[in-house]
């Protein structure tokens, strides 16, 4: 059995702990900042990250770099969802 039909069995709640968890691993350059997997159905994937020093920018928002990383990372589980590897 795989990693994803692992998640799959796992309740919603433990799988999105299970992915946060991983995705420093999986993605180091996303390591530091904090990403929380929030929610991940069939049609919808909802991340979050702390505003802190290192996510904010110059006028007390996010990074630029920090919402795309976000965005590509909501496409990624997306498409890991609707379409999982054989």
């Amino acid at each position: 059995m795989d990693v994803i039909d692992r998640l799959r069995q796992m309740s919603p709640g433990a799988a999105n702990l299970v992915l946060s968890a991983a995705l420093p691993r999986i993605i180091p350059s996303a390591g530091g900042l904090g990403i929380r997997v929030e929610e991940v159905t069939e049609t919808r994937a909802r991340l979050s990250v702390p505003l802190k020093r290192r996510t904010r920018n110059h006028v007390g928002g996010l990074y630029f770099g920090v919402q795309m990383t976000l965005a590509e990372l909501c496409a990624g589980l997306l498409l890991l969802r609707r379409f999982p590897p054989d």
